[in-house]
């Protein structure tokens, strides 16, 4: 290692060449522009961490399994620089806009990685395809990318420390060490499954609590209908140079409506939540209500809450030399992943004063 970094969740964070050459590269320096956890600031002001800081400690982390898990310094290495590289491709205000852009940052990093950081790679002797290969979690890649991995792990504990709440509290030495793999499959042996327990108990809290947080759902719908005029008009190339605020820039710089939101998310003057449906059929609902409520487009916002698609709880737990779904074994779990889906809903909001005469409306209709 030739210079060591030091971060708060972790303690000294060792880099190597090649790894100090990614780091310095405008890719990785662009994510210190941007948030972690976008508008999560609003409710929990400490949460102001980037997707830089939890880079480096995802690439801290992959290490620490691959070393657990037996492989050679080559293997760990490029292990190691998947988890600094998982998340160069985020746009800005990490995930809250992926669905708008329908962009997907594990896509984006192919992209990135084929440009100046894909040099740094190949000239200290890794080839692209292989990084790439490990970011979207083929192979030994489930380190990075599956249900329990030194993403989640990182992330729970950092977005837990910056928020100030207790839930993101994990035994992340337990469930490393507990770590096993047979070809491709990555698993855990039953001995540590209280302590998968509790990250997975974490994990539910944590969105309840922090990432979908009611003024967070708001303040994403928010920027979201404020970032709607640029769908079509700007690529994945240009937002890939972007932190935050630049973005923020722009949108205003197109669009009156546009500006206009993003005030009021600057000023932290939010809409409120006026109903919410647990199915929603009716089609047209939000042109009627604008028009029946005399109001702009932009002032009605109908959403979806919807849990990432890759949440899922297919955790294998090695028991008597086979691989059982975690579920199988631990009511826990299984009530768990019931429990999380009602989080999943139709809202719709507008500005405080228009809230009482929205609510009437939606119970009306």
């Amino acid at each position: 290692m030739i210079k060591t970094i030091r971060d708060p969740i972790h303690g000294d964070i060792g880099l190597g060449d090649v790894e100090l050459g990614v780091v310095d590269s405008p890719q990785m320096q662009r994510l210190r522009r941007i948030r972690q956890l976008s508008f999560c600031s609003l409710v929990y002001p400490g949460a102001n961490h980037t997707r830089f800081e939890h880079s480096l400690g995802t690439m801290y982390l992959a290490g620490k399994i691959a070393q657990r898990l037996g492989f050679d310094d080559d293997l760990t290495r490029k292990i190691r620089l998947a988890g600094l590289l998982h998340d160069v491709g985020h746009l800005p205000f990490s995930h809250s806009l992926e669905g708008l852009f329908d962009i997907s940052h594990e896509y984006n990093a192919r992209a990135v990685i084929n440009g100046e950081v894909g040099d740094v790679l190949e000239d200290g002797g890794f080839r692209k395809k292989e990084i790439v290969d490990l970011i979207g979690g083929k192979g030994y890649g489930k380190i990075i990318s599956s249900q329990i991995d030194a993403d989640r792990m990182d992330y729970l504990v950092r977005d837990s420390h910056y928020t100030g709440v207790a839930y993101g509290a994990i035994d992340r030495d337990r469930i490393i060490n507990v770590m096993g793999i047979e070809g491709d499959n990555l698993f855990f042996q039953k001995k540590g499954i209280v302590a998968i327990e509790a990250l997975l108990i974490a994990r539910n809290q944590m969105f309840e609590a922090v990432y979908f947080h009611h003024t967070v759902r708001v303040a994403e719908a928010m920027l979201e209908e404020a970032m709607k005029p640029l769908k079509g008009r700007i690529g994945a190339q240009e937002l890939l140079k972007m932190g935050d605020e630049d973005l923020k820039t722009r949108a205003r710089q197109d669009n009156p409506a546009s500006k206009e939101l993003l005030d009021l998310l600057d000023a932290r003057r939010l809409y409120k939540i006026c109903y919410s449906w647990k199915k929603l059929d009716k089609e047209n609902l939000k042109e009627n209500a604008i028009k029946e409520l005399g109001i702009e487009e932009h002032e009605m916002i109908i959403y979806n809450v919807k849990l990432p698609k890759r949440l899922t709880f297919e955790i294998p737990i090695k028991e008597e030399n086979k691989l059982v779904p975690i579920s199988k074994i631990s009511p826990t779990v299984k009530n768990l992943e019931e429990n999380i889906r009602r989080l999943e809903e139709t809202e719709a909001c507008a500005p405080p004063e228009l809230k009482d005469k929205a609510k009437s409306f939606f119970e009306r209709v």
